[in-house]
Order: structure tokens, then C-alpha cells, then sequence
């Protein structure tokens, strides 16, 4: 999902000749990056969440989610237990392809809302130096719960969230200059 919307956002940009040359390559590079990860990692083939940090409540809050095979992940969890936990305080990655031998696996914590148990992988998402949330991909295939995995889909994933923020910040300029043309055409 929010790879399709900074896509969305770069294709704005780009036909309002907003990009120069080598931000737009890096858009195409992390486009590029994306879907080698997903390829390479088969993560369509379980759920995948998003959860960033909610600052009121300190647990982690589902942003966004792929139910693969019709399997949900949780709603909230909390930032300290489990795997996931120890990913988004360590600003690690975890990769586990059997979960429960993990002495750090908390069943109510490590598994999508059916409590069904499948290797896990845990990507910390962070931004200058500071963990933002974590991506969690359950896959029923264990070999893509590897360190090879969490390295390709951690280099897409800080990609993404830069990019991300990119995007903020890109369509609030537009949006201004914009606005500034409009009130200059319209004052004249």
C-alpha cells in the first residue's frame, strides 16, 4: 500500500516537473529494490502489517496490512514482548523460521490474530537513528525467514519511508507553489 502511494506521489511530481534527474532516478531505483524484494522473499504469499509506535498509548497500532490467505495480523501489540518487541527496541531485524524455538517468541505477540504460528520476519522501520514502527511478514515458506531476506527488505523498506517522507514534504511544496500561482493569477 504505500509503496502504490508514493508511486502515485512520483508520478504527480514528475508530471508537474517537480523531480529533477537524480531524484528521480532514486525513485526508480527504490521502486526497482521494492519489487526485487517482494519477488526474491515471496511476501505475498502471507500477511504482511505495518505498525508504527502510538505515542499516547506506547504500543505498536496497525497502519496498514496485507491479509494474505485471508489471515489479519493484530491490531496493537505491545512495543516490549516477543519478537517483535526485541526487533523494535534493538532497531534489529528479526528472521525466524521456527518462531516458537525462539526464546524470545510470545505467542499472544509473534503470530497473526488467529494465533496461527509461521516463520516470522520482524523489520524494524526507522528514520534518522530512531525506530518509527515495524513491518511484520508471516510466510508459510521458513527459507524466507533468513538474514538474506531481512537485508533486502530492510533496504526497501528505509527506501520506502524515506520516500515516504519525501512525498509529505514534495506535495505540501506543490500544494504552496500551487496556491502562490493561483493567487497570482487571480490578483492580476
Amino acid at each position: 500500500q504505500v509503496l502504490g502511494q508514493v508511486k502515485e506521489s512520483w508520478q504527480r511530481a514528475r508530471e508537474a516537473g517537480a523531480l529533477g534527474t537524480r531524484l528521480d532516478r532514486l525513485f526508480q531505483h527504490a521502486f526497482a529494490v521494492a519489487k526485487r524484494a517482494r519477488t526474491e522473499t515471496r511476501v505475498g504469499a502471507a500477511p504482511v502489517s505495518v505498525h508504527l509506535l502510538d505515542a499516547e498509548s506506547g504500543t505498536l497500532r496497525r497502519e496498514a496490512q496485507w491479509e494474505g490467505d485471508g489471515a489479519a495480523d493484530r491490531e496493537s501489540l505491545p512495543r516490549d514482548a516477543g519478537l517483535t518487541g526485541a526487533a523494535f527496541e534493538s532497531g534489529q531485524p528479526v528472521a525466524c523460521a521456527a518462531p516458537a524455538a525462539d526464546p524470545r517468541f510470545a505467542a499472544s505477540v509473534d503470530t497473526p490474530e488467529g494465533g496461527s504460528i509461521a516463520a516470522l520476519l520482524v523489520l524494524p522501520l526507522r528514520f534518522r537513528g530512531r525506530t518509527l514502527g515495524v513491518c511484520r511478514i508471516f510466510t508459510s515458506d521458513a527459507r524466507a525467514a533468513s538474514a538474506r531476506t531481512a537485508e533486502v527488505l530492510g533496504a526497501a523498506l528505509s527506501a520506502a519511508v524515506r520516500n515516504v517522507l519525501l512525498y509529505r514534504s514534495l506535495v505540501e511544496s506543490i500544494e504552496a507553489v500551487a496556491r502562490a500561482r493561483k493567487n497570482a493569477v487571480d490578483g492580476q
